[in-house]
This record gives structure tokens, sequence and C-alpha cells, in this order.
């Protein structure tokens, strides 16, 4: 028989090793392969002020600029987003496999692209100012970062 020993919980702000995680800023998402296209400089500013949702909004009005400079396209929001990203004819092919998988993928960024577009940037674009955390502003971002590695670099 295996025993297994349980592992205690990590206490909040540390890994279950028990040293102290130094927390991530909004620089952290927005890297090197990112520069020209987020500006990175001012989103830091924005979080580290505390305008987590006006740092979110950016972040996401840049993914849209970038799919509109990559593609030529001018319209905007979620119609651009399942035009460019059509699994059938994607004018963007974000699929890293082959086969059945890229087809599930393609499909996939699809959702996630204009997902975020309808479900993050509308939202803080065109409602009253949301009062984001600082650690769901981080998980925008880390989304974002995402979106926009998968777009082709200038």
């Amino acid at each position: 028989m295996v025993a297994y020993r349980h592992r205690r919980r990590a206490k909040p702000g540390r890994w279950s090793s028990g040293v102290a995680r130094r927390p991530a800023g909004a620089s952290a998402y927005l890297g090197e392969s990112h520069r020209g296209r987020v500006p990175a400089a001012g989103l830091a500013a924005l979080f580290a002020n505390g305008h987590y949702s006006r740092a979110v909004f950016e972040a996401f009005r840049a993914v849209e600029h970038a799919v509109q400079e990559a593609t030529g396209l001018t319209e905007s929001g979620v119609p651009l987003m399942h035009r460019v990203f059509n699994p059938q004819q994607p004018m963007i092919d974000v699929a890293r496999h082959t086969g059945r998988n890229a087809d599930d993928e393609r499909k996939g960024f699809q959702f996630l692209f204009a997902g975020a577009i309808a479900g993050l940037r509308n939202p803080r674009a065109h409602g009253e100012e949301l009062a984001d955390t600082r650690d769901e502003a981080l998980e925008c971002l880390a989304l974002a970062s995402l979106l926009l590695r998968r777009l082709p670099h200038p």
C-alpha cells in the first residue's frame, strides 16, 4: 500500500515551501515580446496607482489594435475577432497543432479573443467604472498577454 502525505496549505502570499513570494506587477505580464504593442510603462503606472480597471481596458484595447494592425481591418469589437479568427478561413492562424487539434485550437482562440473583448474590454469601455481588485486585474493582464503572444510580431 502506498502512503500519501497531505501537504499543508500554503499561507496567502507564500509558496507551499513557506518562502515568501514577491507579488507580480503589471510589467510581469507585459514582457519584451509585447513592446510596441502595449504601452507597458503606461499600463504599469495605471496598475501601480491602483487604476486596475483602466489598466485592463488599455491592455485589451491594445489586443484589439494589434489585431487590426495585423490584418489591416478597421472594424472593431467582437465582429472583428470572429472574422479574423474564423476557424474555416483564419486571417491570423493561431494554431500550433495540426489536424483536428488545430481546428479545436483555432475555434477555442476565436472564442477567447471574442470573449475577452465582449466580457473584459466592452464593460470597461461602455459602462461605469468597475472596481477590479489587484488580483482580478493581474489575471486579466495575463490573458491579454497570452492573446498578444499568439499574434504575429510586426
